[in-house]
């Protein structure tokens, strides 16, 4: 049979440990996020330079035009890419998160 100290250092060690798995599946979710963000961004860079240097080309307006429209649906498509991955990964985040709080709960119960 535990004692009452027992019992409050057992409740406190399983509480600290969820803690900390919630906090590294956080920042694992964060950092993945902040990861997806730079490879978008260089991706964005190096795409405005080819796009400065074909609107360097351009002479008339018909030039323009048919350079301009692959410009745009290249970034639509960019980011409708990087809104798809960064819903999956919070979505992936929120349920790793969900399973932590579950296990904690229905364990401690």
């Amino acid at each position: 049979m535990f004692n009452f100290p027992e019992k409050l250092t057992l409740a406190s060690t399983l509480g600290l440990e969820a803690v900390r798995t919630i906090l590294s599946t956080s920042l694992d979710g964060v950092s993945r996020l902040a990861g997806l963000s730079v490879q978008t961004a260089r991706a964005f860079a190096g795409r405005g330079a080819r796009n400065l240097a074909a609107l360097s080309e351009v002479r008339d307006l018909h030039g323009l035009a048919a350079v301009q429209t692959p410009m745009v649906l290249a970034a639509v498509d960019q980011s409708l890419a990087y809104s798809r991955r960064a819903w999956e990964i919070c979505s992936e985040s929120s349920l790793a998160l969900v399973k932590v709080l579950d296990t904690h709960v229905t364990g401690s119960a």
